[in-house]
């Protein structure tokens, strides 16, 4: 009977590993709430979470062409992203205004999650206005970033 259940826990595990192959783009300028979030989405399953400090680095990630510097022109299939967790407030740019640029030129469909200041109505507002699917606050919440992360990625 151990070895039964023990091979169903196994069997479960591994299940749970294989179809979690979602691929998770973490972009705020402050390293230690990158870190955070990494080691929450990680410690849940989500294998493939990568971070960007910059707008540049994360557009670079999305496989989006920066010509002429930020404001490039062109388009991207967004690097196989299925979700993006993105800070309003970057060192280089405007996180809401990349919010916009991303569902303009890279996809409408990618879900992006704005991570924003906790009494930051306009920018919550403005943040929906530019595409995105939710926002949260800084005060990141393990079963709150857990519970949209699950919830955005079983509408993809």
């Amino acid at each position: 009977m151990q070895t039964q259940i023990t091979r169903l826990v196994s069997w479960y595990a591994w299940i749970m590993i294989a179809e979690n192959n979602n691929r998770i783009l973490v972009i705020d300028g402050n390293a230690t709430t990158r870190g955070r979030i990494r080691e929450i989405l990680q410690k849940a399953g989500f294998w493939r979470v990568d971070e960007a400090p910059t707008a540049r680095d994360a557009l670079q990630l999305l496989n989006f062409p920066v010509l002429g510097g930020i404001h490039a022109h062109a388009t991207s299939d967004g690097n196989g992203y299925d979700l993006v967790l993105l800070r309003t407030t970057l060192p280089d740019f405007n996180g809401v205004d990349l919010c916009r640029r991303v569902k303009a030129k890279i996809s409408t469909t990618l879900p992006i999650i704005l991570i924003t200041q906790p009494d930051a109505l306009d920018e919550q507002l403005n943040g929906i206005d530019a595409g995105a699917d939710d926002f949260m606050t800084e005060h990141i919440h393990r079963r709150e970033l857990l519970a949209w992360t699950n919830n955005l990625l079983r509408r993809k």
